[in-house]
């Protein structure tokens, strides 16, 4: 996955209104079958975001006055 917005496109999207919260998954690198997990995991995926990226978006959604940032995926 790449990163597919920047802060300048996520801005124009939310018009006026400020951003409160977001969800980033990390990886779907997962070896747990939960039932009550609504993702479809499974193994990591060569085009998952690199620790740099995950920084930079990170910053830019701080840039965008985020409060609150969920992380999700993977598992042990």
């Amino acid at each position: 996955m790449r990163i597919l917005s920047t802060a300048n496109q996520i801005k124009n999207f939310l018009g006026k209104e400020p951003l409160q919260s977001a969800s980033l998954r990390v990886t779907m690198a997962c070896n747990l079958r939960c039932k009550h997990c609504y993702s479809v995991a499974g193994n990591k995926l060569n085009d998952e975001l690199s620790l740099q990226e995950i920084k930079r978006v990170i910053d830019e959604l701080k840039q965008l006055g985020a409060i609150r940032i969920f992380f999700t995926g993977g598992e042990p």
